[in-house]
């Protein structure tokens, strides 16, 4: 590490030893991180004993070195696994050793054994004055680590040639009467610069309409949501790297402007401003860019990056693909595949794309941000197991990863990327069965970037692109998505599985028979695939203006997560056949554009047209103020839409219809 001082401030009001003695005004200066040590290796190893790292500080307020002994856990935040096998240890103490020079003189510079009081391990005595060498203390806010007063002037005069050389020694016994321990050596100065990277990325995607996300599930309000990253990145000043799709920043603002005292959207941009959000873009609703248009992509990424931009005065230029899904318009797979979405990304500012290590990037280092071949485009590796490990509730395995980073000699030019759906991380829905112990991992991950800073750093990911220090090479991406949705095959396995059955697919509403295919009892039958490129086609057709932006709004928030199905091989999602059978409601925005527009030639009049492309005879009434749609079943107004002047000038609008909102209950009209 480099010895210009890094100045680390704790306040003196925190600034109390857990021990006893009062750490009046602390005011510590980095001068090197001495060794960093990998963790977890050993399974009968108390996480208590497990070292982390070594690291050298100067204590301006005694004029004193100190050394700073981080430890796996000490049980003050454990995570669950971390708990257990703290646990199985049985509380045993743990003996602390520490010693200066080279065997056989080695000169002892301090013991101490640390106890498990109450879960929490700490020094068995009440330390003396902390300025006088060989004082073991702690500190509130660094809850696993301990310090140690170095004697004065013992590293005075090392050099390259003539270093200090620590060993930290821990031991315990197990519960079968073995000892087991843990050495490191540690050397000033530090023979090589201990240094490693993390950036850490939460996805949060839902349709437009009510969501429990934001507070966490009614059962768990305290330990699931959202909410529960935020605070611990606001608390810590960690930065992370957040998205919200288009569709979930208008229900939180949706929430914030219908009594919710939590403005979720304002939250987000206090972060921006305070420095500890970052913001990641995308496509506005999710849909899956491969199988629609590319003006339909244009559109989705430009949408998204302005309401990113606009919510939280921070212009997003790393994106999160949808799904995860990136293919080809050749080869395998590619069924259905209708545009390369690699060219969709930098004309809008968006320099930089989320891919799987394992399947876009294989063979690639995945610690390395690469460019696309023939694009400036950045692609960003989300690393698989470091991501995996913490929402499985192995945050250890993703500290290794780091530590071995950090001791590999090259870290700094290495970053490793968590990137996940921030329902997982909150244990929302489904995954709080799948992923238990993500919410309280990912915490404790958040605090030990925080409390290891002198050789962790955690990125924003606009950042860490530009850093020329984690360049990569130049690699053409291989098409696929995710292991989990189909991973080589494509979307759904089998070629795209999952595209191909949801384009053919009659919807109730065209008349199908609810499986799929036409019943033959009226309706046009037209499936998925062909009502959104009608819906599209109309919409192109269409005149510019607000009623027409208003039905692409209801054409790409139905097509959130395009073709979704249960599982592999399974049903087509039922939520998802409620957005997508009402993608043909865009045609009605299309015609009522022409009509805003001054383009029909009689101004009032009264006529029957299947204008939302359904098959089935619509009334249409309009005049020069008022365009309406009335359906046959039941003669309902679905539609209204209005045009007129007034102060603001000349204006078209939607006064009736909801079309780009969840129809909860119905796949029908």
């Amino acid at each position: 590490m480099m010895d210009s001082p890094l100045r680390i401030l704790v306040p003196a009001c925190l600034a109390v030893l857990l021990t006893g003695t009062a750490l009046a005004g602390a005011d510590l200066e980095l001068r090197s991180v001495l060794a960093v040590d990998r963790v977890g290796v050993e399974d009968s190893l108390s996480p208590a004993a497990d070292i982390l790292s070594v690291t050298l500080y100067r204590d301006a307020g005694f004029d004193r070195d100190v050394l700073r002994i981080a430890f796996l856990s000490l049980g003050r935040q454990a995570p669950p696994d971390l708990k257990a096998a703290l646990a199985s240890a049985s509380a045993a103490p743990i003996d602390l050793v520490v010693t200066a020079g080279s065997t056989p003189s080695e000169a002892l510079l301090a013991e101490a054994t640390l106890h498990d009081r109450g879960s929490v391990y700490l020094p068995a005595d009440i330390p003396g004055d902390k300025a006088l060498s060989g004082t073991v203390w702690t500190v509130p806010d660094d809850p696993d680590a301990v310090y140690l007063t170095l004697p004065r002037g013992l590293a005075a005069g090392a050099d390259d040639v003539n270093p200090l050389r620590i060993v930290v020694r821990s031991s315990h016994v197990t519960p079968s009467g073995a000892t087991v321990a843990d050495e490191v050596e540690a050397v000033y100065p530090a023979d090589k610069a201990y240094q490693a990277n993390c950036a850490l990325v939460l996805h949060g995607n839902q349709g437009l309409g009510y969501s429990d996300v934001f507070h966490g599930r009614s059962d768990d309000l305290e330990g699931s949501g959202f909410d529960e990253a935020l605070q611990v990145h606001q608390g810590t000043g960690v930065p992370g790297n957040f998205h919200l799709s288009g569709t979930l920043q208008s229900s939180a603002e949706w929430a914030a402007n219908n009594g919710d005292p939590t403005d979720f959207n304002a939250w987000l941009a206090a972060g921006v401003t305070a420095g500890w959000a970052g913001m990641v873009t995308s496509a506005y609703a999710q849909h899956i860019m491969p199988f629609v248009t590319d003006d339909m992509n244009d559109w989705a990424v430009a949408i998204q990056a302005q309401m990113t931009d606009t919510r939280y005065g921070y212009f997003p230029t790393v994106a999160w693909v949808p799904e995860r899904v990136w293919l080809n318009t050749g080869g395998y797979p590619s069924s259905g595949v209708n545009d390369w979405i690699g060219d969709n990304w930098t004309p809008h500012g968006v320099g930089a794309v989320i891919l799987d290590d394992d399947v876009h990037l294989s063979g690639h280092d995945n610690h390395q941000i690469h460019t696309l071949s023939g694009s400036s485009l950045r692609l960003v590796p989300r690393d698989r197991s470091f991501t995996g490990n913490i929402v499985g509730g192995n945050g250890q395995a993703s500290l290794d990863i780091l530590t071995g980073l950090a001791g590999s000699g090259v870290g700094e030019y290495r970053i490793a990327v968590l990137a996940e759906d921030w329902e997982a991380i909150g244990e929302m829905g489904g995954w709080a069965g799948i992923t238990p112990n993500a919410k309280e991992t990912y915490d404790w991950f958040v605090g030990k970037c925080s409390t290891e800073s002198a050789w962790l750093s955690t990125w924003k990911l606009a950042d860490a692109v530009a850093n020329p220090d984690f360049n990569g090479g130049t690699i053409t991406v291989t098409p696929g998505t995710y292991q989990e949705i189909g991973g080589f095959d494509g979307y759904g396995g089998g070629d795209n599985g999952w595209y191909t059955h949801w384009a053919g697919f009659v919807p109730y509403a065209n008349g199908g028979d609810g499986s799929g295919s036409c019943a033959g009892s009226g309706g046009n039958c037209k499936d998925y695939g062909t009502l959104w490129s009608d819906a599209y086609n109309a919409l192109m057709a269409a005149p510019d203006n607000n009623i027409s932006q208003a039905g692409w709004y209801v054409l790409m928030t139905n097509l959130h997560e395009t073709a979704w199905h249960d599982d592999l091989g399974g049903p087509i999602s039922g939520w998802q056949h409620k957005y997508s059978a009402h993608i043909k409601n865009a045609m009605i925005y299309a015609e009522a554009a022409h009509w805003a527009n001054g383009d029909y030639a009689v101004t009032t009049a009264a006529f029957t047209s299947d204008v939302d492309n359904d098959g089935f005879l619509e009334v249409v009434m309009h005049n020069d103020r008022l365009f309406g749609v009335f359906e046959g079943n039941g003669g309902r107004l679905t539609h209204l839409f209005v045009k007129g002047s007034g102060k603001a000038g000349i204006f078209n609008d939607t006064a009736i219809g909801v079309d780009n909102a969840f129809w909860s209950d119905t796949e029908g009209d």
